[in-house]
């Protein structure tokens, strides 16, 4: 591996452009929450030689040693490693989506379970129910013969050419986590808790 923990000077290789050394990448790093979580990592190297379609990557987020500073780095099959996706700007998501939130540093897949007011959104995620706003969710799509499935339409390209210190949809998401909901009849019973909390805080305040 290089030293230091920075992508290899090595020249270009024949690899695809989203595997060249230094190339930022989403890379499927399961862990026991959800099997498919997406990590955003830097492509350093081949694992060993040209015939093998490992590479070592170094997470941006995920720590070997957090006292340390010292990022995580893995070896990944080609299969699992995609290239970033493009910033993605805020869209309106129904039932039954399959989408990917924002979530302990990573995108979870899962599913729309229930829509809420001010664009917010109950995220399905195996037998977990969470809370997610909008600007934490995003449309989930994979990576086919050098092409996004389903294709990016044009407001999403017109967020792609944007300054990317603007539209960093992942830095944006760091802002906030879903709020865990144990159970379906949990979302319930908390919703009909605000809004009883939300009409006596009203009708004490009318009597001043």
């Amino acid at each position: 591996m290089s030293q230091k923990g920075k992508a290899t000077d090595a020249p270009a290789t024949e690899d695809p452009m989203d595997l060249q050394p230094g190339s930022k990448v989403e890379v499927n790093h399961e862990d026991d929450v959800c099997p498919r979580a997406w990590y955003t990592a830097i492509i350093m190297e081949r694992a060993t030689s040209t015939n093998d379609k490992r590479y070592v990557v170094q997470f941006t987020d995920l720590y070997q040693d957090k006292n340390s500073g010292t990022k995580l780095s893995k070896k990944y099959n080609s299969v699992d490693i995609l290239p970033l996706p493009p910033p993605q700007p805020p869209r309106k998501f129904k039932v039954g989506d399959i989408v990917e939130a924002y979530f302990d540093d990573g995108w979870y897949e899962g599913k729309i379970d229930q829509v809420l007011d001010d664009d917010k959104y109950i995220f399905r995620m195996s037998s977990m129910f969470l809370l997610f706003g909008v600007k934490q969710l995003r449309l989930r799509r994979t990576w086919l013969n050098g092409n996004w499935v389903p294709p990016l339409d044009e407001s999403e390209l017109a967020v792609e050419e944007e300054d990317s210190t603007e539209t960093d949809n992942a830095e944006e998401s760091k802002a906030g986590t879903g709020n865990i909901l144990e159970e379906s009849d949990q979302k319930t019973k908390e919703k009909e808790e605000e809004e009883e909390f939300s009409e006596g805080a009203r009708v004490e305040g009318d009597q001043y």
